[in-house]
């Protein structure tokens, strides 16, 4: 991820650790917190459907940034998403569960007759995403490929539009 630059990528400069040994993270500085906090937030502030727009395009062209390198997200999710403070421009962040669909260390049985399309071994499935965005063939431990990530962004579509972040119309 340093070596990958977009605007709508959170910039990734470098990991390390505390003198106490306590794992951190070097990141471009996002003042406006998550898409979440914003959304749920923003009650008492109504988005116009302008701003909605905006971030919902900010998060379509960093994934598919995303996608046509060969990545896959698998976890892509309003918590995921960070915002800039004045701006209010929308970034991809958390890279730790993104898979690579052609080369790396994901690139185990991969079959498909484009990189869009190509789907990885079952095992690689297991434990990723968060359920309320998971694709049903995530949930059912199936194989995935960047659809499961185009199912993620249509559920934060509906959580822009309505302005509620997912977990928060289920009583969490």
């Amino acid at each position: 991820m340093q070596r990958t630059r977009h605007s709508n990528l959170v910039r990734f400069f470098g990991a390390g650790r505390m003198e106490n040994g306590t794992p951190l993270l070097i990141e471009e500085l996002m003042s406006g917190g998550t898409l979440k906090v914003l959304l749920r937030g923003a009650g008492s502030q109504h988005l116009d459907w302008a701003s909605k727009a905006s971030l919902a395009a900010d998060i379509a062209r960093g994934m598919a940034y995303m996608h046509s390198l060969g990545h896959i997200h698998r976890d892509l999710k309003s918590s995921n998403i960070l915002v800039m403070g004045r701006t209010m421009q929308a970034k991809v962040a958390d890279f730790g569960s993104v898979g690579r669909l052609l080369t790396g260390r994901y690139a185990v049985e991969v079959s498909g007759p484009s990189p869009e399309h190509a789907t990885h071994r079952r095992d690689l499935t297991l434990g990723v995403g968060t359920p309320m965005y998971m694709s049903l063939e995530m949930l059912l431990g199936a194989g995935y490929n960047s659809s499961t990530d185009v199912w993620s962004f249509g559920v934060l579509m509906w959580e822009i539009a309505a302005q509620e972040a997912s977990l928060a119309l289920f009583g969490a």
